[in-house]
């Protein structure tokens, strides 16, 4: 799905993702970029560390379906 299609639906704050909550913290006021930046890395770690735990899965199921010989 488009990034910007699903930023212009989500219009109620309970159901901002993390990307769209730390967008809406730049319209409040002058946020410094290194809390910006920290926050963007907050946010990258956990999936970056879930990828990388379930990465044979997502490998192993890719090849299962492919076709043999």
């Amino acid at each position: 799905m488009n990034s910007y299609l699903l930023l212009c639906f989500l219009d109620n704050q309970e159901y901002f993702t993390i990307p769209r909550g730390l967008y809406t913290q730049l319209d409040d006021q002058e946020v410094p970029r290194q809390y910006l930046m920290a926050g963007s890395v907050m946010i990258t770690v956990p999936v970056l560390l879930l990828f990388f735990i379930f990465e044979r899965y997502l490998v192993g199921g890719l090849t299962a379906g492919s076709v043999k010989g």
